[in-house]
């Protein structure tokens, strides 16, 4: 009787570690699974400009892989009560993202964002990419500006009044001087040649990108300069040409006054010839740093 229950014995245990190591299987294919699940997904998180989570907002997700000639359809994602959304996102794809909601304003340059092999760039559920967007605190009237003049003799200063919309010889809120050589300028020379733009009064300029423009929907208090400089150099970043052009945060009149500000100017090769100077934007002249209005933030051209 003992030795008829051996093999018994032997199956029962047999069929007991089989099925251990089914279950050990499972798990190890599961863990698999959602590793591989894990890496391949990307989380973003929308928060405003006081940290809170930008719940049930639409977010448009446009694709696109490496060297490949089509695209997949983009996404459109809605993110749940803690701002977070997901979607599947392969290494080395990028993808472009457009949030939107109602009352809400994008307030982040870095919507495109690629998903890459090092681990700074692998977006999980536990460190989503943050994309700020801004709640809007209610429109005031801004006005916009535009003005374009010409001015016959470089080193001379020129002004413009942000109030009065217009130039002026004598005084203003911006005082806008051409630095140049002497004689006629010959192209292959490409000699350094500026514009220094001060401040009249308390506040500044900060220098900006057209993409911080449209995103920024109230003004900073802090980081202006008296003086900006907008040099045109071969040997600096900005290519060499007879026309500049800088963005410009304007913090003027001991805070009465917050604009955005794109300065464009031309000069000639022949010192005798006149120069021009354009400045255009949006300003807020009720002494608040509120750019919000019914007009947007456009970008002039």
């Amino acid at each position: 009787m003992l030795r008829s229950a051996q093999p018994s014995m032997k199956k029962t245990l047999l069929s007991i570690i089989s099925g251990i190591a089914i279950v050990a299987l499972v798990a190890i294919s599961f863990v698999a699974c959602s590793a591989e699940k894990e890496r391949d997904m990307f989380y973003g998180k929308l928060q405003d400009q006081g940290l809170q989570a930008v719940a049930d907002a639409e977010v448009t997700a446009k694709i696109s892989a490496p060297n490949s000639a089509t695209n997949p359809a983009p996404l459109l994602i809605k993110t749940d009560a803690a701002g977070l959304f997901r979607f599947k996102l392969l290494p080395g794809e990028k993808v472009e993202l457009t949030p939107q909601k109602q009352g809400y304003a994008l307030a982040d340059t870095n919507s495109t964002i690629q998903l890459g092999s090092s681990p700074d760039r692998q977006f999980t559920s536990n460190q989503p990419a943050l994309i700020k967007m801004w709640k809007l605190q209610g429109a005031e009237p801004l006005t916009t500006f535009s003005a374009t003049s010409q001015f016959q003799n470089a080193g001379v200063p020129v002004y413009y009044d942000f109030v009065n919309k217009s130039f002026s010889s004598e005084s203003g809120d911006v005082r806008i001087t051409i630095n140049r050589p002497d004689g006629i300028i010959a192209p292959p020379a490409q000699p350094d040649w500026s514009v220094q733009l001060e401040s009249t009064t308390e506040g500044g300029l900060a220098e900006i990108t057209p993409g911080i423009w449209q995103t920024t929907w109230w003004a900073p208090t802090a980081g202006y300069e008296l003086n900006r400089n907008l040099l045109v150099s071969a040997n600096k970043s900005r290519p060499w040409s007879t026309n500049a052009q800088g963005y410009y945060f304007a913090q003027m009149r001991h805070g009465g006054v917050y604009a955005k500000m794109l300065v464009n100017v031309s000069i000639n090769l022949d010192p005798k010839a006149p120069y021009a100077i354009s400045l255009s934007g949006i300003a807020n002249t009720n002494g608040s740093c509120n750019w919000e209005s019914s007009i947007g933030s456009p970008i002039p051209q």
